[in-house]
């Protein structure tokens, strides 16, 4: 059975709203209004992910902590929590929230 992982540093600045703000190369695609963006996410992506799939998000933990997230994973039944590890060569606070599909198969 294949293994499939999805990657990605998602917009991670809450903001209920980042349209007040000027846009600048640097501030570009940072902002999360309402997590609406990881809400979407969690919501479906369960669909793109094999049986032992899991989804890794490097998130900014000065603006976020894994808690943060708990709630959109879990509206999701078919996504579980699987870990938040921090990233060891940084220091600023960035750690990976891994999440996968739930059910046994995943431990299969």
């Amino acid at each position: 059975m294949p293994y499939y992982i999805i990657v990605s540093n998602p917009p991670h600045i809450f903001r209920e709203d980042h349209l007040s703000d000027t846009f600048s190369p640097s501030s570009l695609g940072t902002y999360d209004a309402d997590w609406a963006f990881h809400r979407e996410f969690y919501a479906c992506c369960d669909k793109y992910l094999s049986d032992r799939g899991e989804v890794w998000f490097l998130e900014n933990g000065s603006v976020a902590k894994p808690n943060t997230f708990m709630r959109q994973i879990n509206q999701n039944p078919k996504l579980e929590h699987v870990q938040s590890v921090l990233e060891p060569d940084d220091s600023d606070d960035l750690f990976w929230m891994i999440t996968g599909r739930a059910g046994e198969a995943r431990m299969q």
